[in-house]
């Protein structure tokens, strides 16, 4: 699919949205997708929780359970390669989890420290650990993001070929691939949204104070 025809596809109330929506109405609901996903691939230990009050589905680590949103604006047509993100997720390398874990903790308590510590003294040289500290914090947050990101089609496409006409299946897939390369830069961003200004308040406080 084209960049320009992908773009149809962000707008809500589209022709093109309506008709990739009507496919994907034939599927269940999300906690059924994540559930089937998760049978497919043969974790039988992940839990599967589905909350009314959540923004969005999300996977998280420690309780090895995928929270699964029903809130309306998560039941379009991307639904199923959301919910096989965090199917992914629950699949990945335990010790990785844990390192971003560790790092993204010791990042956010090393940003309350030395925002502090800065309105007594200036060291210039700890703000610089911190911004080397941030780079590094990202490393394992970003490799388990782009592998979730690469696994969800593969779990899409396995999941959808047992659903959907094979017709229908490519065209789902060809829509998910595309939107992934349009809106990766702003997932990212989204992503490190907090680390990106805590950056910049670190930055301006090595300047102000």
């Amino acid at each position: 699919m084209k960049f320009i025809d992908g773009l149809k596809y962000l707008r809500k109330n589209s022709y093109e949205s309506k008709e990739a929506k009507k496919i994907t109405d034939r599927l269940p609901s999300n906690d059924t997708i994540a559930k089937e996903i998760l049978n497919n691939i043969g974790n039988t230990k992940t839990k599967v929780v589905l909350d009314k009050d959540i923004k969005n589905s999300y996977y998280v680590y420690l309780r090895d359970t995928i929270y699964i949103s029903n809130k309306e604006k998560n039941n379009n047509f991307h639904r199923c390669c959301l919910v096989a993100h965090e199917c992914v997720h629950s699949i990945q390398s335990k010790v990785i989890q844990k390192i971003n874990f560790c790092l993204s903790n010791i990042e956010l308590a090393l940003f309350v420290l030395i925002a502090i510590i800065s309105f007594f003294i200036k060291l210039n040289a700890i703000m610089y650990f911190y911004f080397a500290f941030c780079i590094v914090s990202i490393i394992p947050r970003l490799y388990l993001e782009l592998d979730a990101i690469r696994g969800s089609i593969r779990l899409s496409r396995a999941y959808l070929e047992k659903k959907l006409k094979k017709q229908e299946c490519e065209k789902m897939i060809d829509i998910y691939t595309t939107q992934i390369r349009i809106l990766l830069p702003f997932s990212f961003l989204s992503l490190f949204f907090g680390k990106i200004i805590r950056c910049l308040l670190i930055f301006f406080l090595m300047f102000i104070i």
